[in-house]
């Protein structure tokens, strides 16, 4: 589907309705299950000192993390990078009513411009959000926003992983993780991930595979959370 094709789709009365609604029933969803999800947070302090600076950083997790990420932004104000899909714009209005900002625009649509309300978002004091392979992968590829967004603000990337003791991995390109109910989770936040300011086009290129990297290990880390002596070590 083009662009042209989904902005067409989004302004029909019935699309609204239905993003709305399905929003609402996110934060109905994750009112009940995931608050009982037995949640073990790692590395808690950095996001706290980082959070009590007058401008923060950008958050980045993987594509699969999603679904339980957004409700890890509620109520924090996060300034969160969405497509113009439609699927992207299920995420903006699950943002929106978490709390957040949506920020428009992605690889193939306005990402330039989405990419300049972030940097802008972040250097007015809001925490910034952006989905490492968003939009549409490849799985666990890091695309350049977030190393651009960490540059032009001065500010660091923090890495995140998600995992859940029991879950569905979803037939998608990005194997969305579901927790199943009741089923303990843990989120990890990497790292402060500084980006220079001086970098040129091969400098930013080797921090992107360097940050890829970062990722996957966090997010293997995460996988492995129960099978080894990790939860002792947080």
């Amino acid at each position: 589907m083009t662009e042209r094709a989904y902005r067409k789709r989004q302004q029909r009365f019935y699309f609204c309705v239905l993003i709305r609604l399905a929003a609402w029933l996110y934060q109905l969803v994750g009112g009940l299950l995931f608050r009982l999800m037995p949640a073990t947070i790692v590395n808690q302090g950095t996001f706290d000192r980082l959070s009590t600076q007058d401008r923060k950083g950008i958050a980045v997790p993987w594509h699969c993390c999603v679904p339980y990420g957004l409700w890890m932004t509620r109520n924090l104000g996060v300034a969160v990078m969405a497509s113009r899909s439609n699927a992207g714009s299920l995420a903006a209005a699950i943002v929106r009513r978490l709390g957040g900002i949506p920020v428009r625009g992605g690889s193939r649509d306005g990402g330039a411009a989405a990419l300049g309300e972030i940097v802008q978002l972040v250097n007015h004091g809001r925490w910034g959000l952006i989905v490492g392979d968003a939009p549409r992968g490849p799985a666990h590829v890091c695309k350049i926003g977030p190393i651009l967004a960490a540059q032009r603000t001065g500010r660091p990337i923090l890495p995140v992983a998600f995992a859940a003791k029991r879950h569905w991995t979803l037939n998608t390109w990005d194997r969305t993780i579901i927790p199943k109910p009741f089923s303990p989770v843990v989120w990890i936040w990497g790292d402060p991930f500084f980006v220079p300011s001086d970098l040129d086009r091969a400098g930013l290129e080797e921090k992107r595979q360097e940050l890829e990297e970062v990722l996957k290990q966090g997010q293997d880390r995460a996988l492995h959370f129960w099978s080894t002596p990790e939860k002792q070590m947080r």
